[in-house]
């Protein structure tokens, strides 16, 4: 479906890259909180977030400092402690009030790239427990529309999928050309998400703007007829199973 879902041919190349910020781009990583802000309370926050100092986070914020200024980049303390890895830091924000939907200049919020994190949902449980939106949907680019549960699947994150559809993210909010979550599992020869989908309520029957819909998406993608994708040719016959009774 080259006309609507090409942009999961994207979706390897985004999950490089942005495990390579979450694993390289901290403190002791490429990049500093100096290389995205301008003021030195912020730097300092979001110094004292990247290591995890609970009372230094506590003083700054008490002192007036906003938990949620964006910098260059759109890049937030939260979004900053989330590269440093620091769970501390990044917990203590959400308590302080760190909003997690504010976005970057890719249109993509903290719980988009906390649920590409295929290594670990430590952060998406933490986002969850704050009252995090999952419905968040990205607001420009090519990923346009797309929610938490669309970057779960671009990881490929079983892990992440159960935990986002468990703590109530839709399986049906459609993306910008009108692709549902189950849609692009498919489309990524990752059925075994398009069977938890369908489980948890997906509807196969929604269209995107291209008129096509899961069905369609069954006999346009195949993963190889090979035995190291057993388990995923498994999935797609049970999902098929399932459109047929329908």
């Amino acid at each position: 479906m080259a006309d609507t879902h090409d942009k999961a041919r994207y979706a390897p190349l985004r999950v490089i890259a942005l495990c390579a910020a979450l694993v390289g781009c901290g403190p002791t990583g490429r990049w500093s909180p100096s290389d995205f802000f301008t003021d030195k309370d912020v730097v300092a926050l979001a110094k004292a977030a990247g290591s995890g100092d609970v009372k230094e986070i506590d003083r700054l914020i008490a002192a007036g400092v906003n938990v949620n200024t964006q910098g260059k980049d759109g890049m937030t303390p939260l979004l900053y402690a989330l590269w440093a890895k620091n769970e501390a830091g990044f917990e203590r924000l959400l308590e302080k009030g760190a909003n997690p939907s504010l976005q970057d200049k890719d249109g993509e919020s903290v719980t988009h790239l906390a649920a590409l994190d295929a290594k670990s949902s430590k952060w998406l449980e933490l986002l969850i427990k704050h009252k995090a939106d999952l419905n968040v949907a990205v607001s420009k680019g090519i990923k346009h529309g797309e929610t938490p549960l669309f970057y779960a699947i671009d990881a490929r994150s079983i892990g992440n999928l159960k935990l986002l559809l468990n703590a109530g993210a839709n399986p049906n909010q459609q993306d910008a050309s009108g692709g549902t979550p189950a849609m692009d599992a498919a489309w990524c020869n990752f059925w075994e998400a398009t069977e938890i989908l369908l489980d948890a309520g997906a509807d196969w029957k929604l269209q995107d703007k291209a008129g096509n819909d899961l069905a369609v998406m069954c006999f346009r993608r195949k993963p190889a007829d090979d035995k190291k994708f057993e388990k995923s040719l498994q999935a797609r016959r049970n999902v098929i199973a399932f459109l047929r009774k329908k």
